[in-house]
């Protein structure tokens, strides 16, 4: 069901996700940062 979901933003970037990449977002530690990212992303 969620890869259903997930196919349009998977088609979109290319490529999958790093896994690294998703265990580092997910540190309670970093979530400033990732919202800092998301948030420069936006504009």
């Amino acid at each position: 069901m969620f890869q259903q979901l997930l196919a349009p933003v998977n088609n979109f970037l290319g490529c999958p996700t790093p896994q690294a990449w998703i265990d580092f977002a997910k540190r309670p530690e970093n979530l400033a940062l990732i919202l800092i990212d998301h948030c420069n992303c936006e504009k």
